[in-house]
């Protein structure tokens, strides 16, 4: 493999790895969560998360991610809007969302809006917060 081949694999890894989890606004840190959803990185769906939620999820974050929202065969969401506070730090985000899974050999089509707070950690990026005593739906 030749420097070039190698740099331009390494180049596209990052790109390809580098398109989901936390982002630079609220609305993308959405976006970015159901995104993963789709492709099944229950990892970067759970890195999207704010620290206080994955601890919410126990010791493997991931692993009730992907019971939740294991088979999400596509996603249409549409940021219907969001608020971020004065101060930059926390933020809410209200979408439209219609998610398909297959159930017993059937494409099957359900509402996932809803409204999601996030706030931004120490790494500069915007993080979901799970509500206290809720979980994402559907389960």
């Amino acid at each position: 493999m030749t420097p070039r081949t190698a740099l331009f694999f390494a180049v596209t890894l990052i790109a390809f790895t580098s398109c989901r989890g936390p982002k630079g606004s609220p609305e993308g840190s959405v976006k970015s969560f159901f995104n993963a959803a789709v492709a099944e990185d229950f990892e970067a769906m759970s890195e999207t998360l704010a620290v206080e939620s994955r601890q919410k999820l126990g010791s493997s974050p991931a692993g009730r991610l992907s019971a939740m929202f294991d088979g999400w065969k596509d996603v249409d969401l549409t940021i219907d809007d969001y608020n971020e506070d004065s101060n930059g730090k926390s933020a809410t985000v209200r979408f439209t969302c219609v998610a398909s899974t297959i159930e017993n050999y059937k494409l099957k089509q359900f509402d996932c809006s809803d409204t999601l707070g996030l706030v931004k950690e120490e790494d500069g990026k915007w993080h979901i917060i799970l509500a206290m005593g809720r979980t994402l739906r559907p389960m």
